[in-house]
């Protein structure tokens, strides 16, 4: 765990540069954005994530990290379960933060100091403030279900299959959700399968929140596991 540890500070360390300016900037539209227009804006906190994720693969190609690997004092596995690790903790910590907010948010009413009070503008963000808790809970947990595994998926492929082929990978997640999709709404339509859509929608919301988190969390500890076989065997 220490070695993980080490190499997702290692990570930061060397995204923060070029990362936090645009993350510092994205996390102050986030939170003046929840507070004056809709609890639901907090939910792009967790794109910040993104900041610290894309510069990892220039640095890494432009200083030549790849050489380091045979000399740093971690196993070669530990440093692709590491990278798993800090892109979903990456997602993990905004996203509790933009929870925290809801309260502050829903409890101020900040859209009482902006000018033009009785706009139509206006008056959709006031509908924004007077809707349950639930609303912004669930975009934020759809936020980062969404954000956090398309960034899982493309280190995966990215680590396999290099990161020239990613637009080819993007290619693949975008057609095999499609046709599961269309798939499984063809199904449903013949009653072939039958999906409570319902019973989905009334899942409490502490439920789902925990029910994303844990599934993306397992997903990260799997695909950084096959990752770490697959890159280890093609290295020796």
């Amino acid at each position: 765990m220490k070695d993980m540890l080490k190499i997702m500070r290692f990570d930061f360390l060397t995204a923060a540069d070029t990362g936090y300016f645009p993350a510092v900037f994205l996390a102050a539209l986030s939170v003046s954005g929840a507070f004056l227009f809709g609890p639901g804006c907090a939910a792009a906190l967790i794109l910040t994530s993104i900041c610290f994720i894309l510069p990892l693969t220039s640095v890494a190609e432009k200083s030549e990290f790849h050489k380091l690997y045979g000399i740093l004092p971690v196993k070669r596995k530990n440093i692709t379960r590491g990278r798993f690790l800090y892109i979903f903790m990456l997602h993990f910590i905004p996203e509790m933060i933009a929870l925290l907010l809801l309260k502050p948010a829903f409890t101020l009413k900040a859209y009482r100091f902006l000018p033009n009070q009785g706009s139509a503008s206006l008056q959709m963000i006031e509908n924004a403030f007077s809707s349950e808790f639930r609303s912004p809970c669930m975009i934020i947990f759809t936020v980062f279900s969404i954000s956090c595994f398309a960034f899982l998926y493309m280190e995966f492929t990215g680590q396999i299959f290099g990161h020239e082929n990613d637009i080819k990978s993007i290619m693949v997640l975008l057609l095999t959700v499609t046709a599961v999709v269309t798939t499984l709404t063809a199904l449903g339509s013949h009653d072939i399968i039958q999906v409570d859509f319902e019973k989905i929608r009334n899942l409490k919301t502490l439920t789902a929140g925990i029910s994303l988190n844990t599934l993306l969390f397992m997903i990260c500890l799997l695909l950084g596991e096959i990752t770490a076989g697959k890159v280890s065997a093609k290295e020796l």
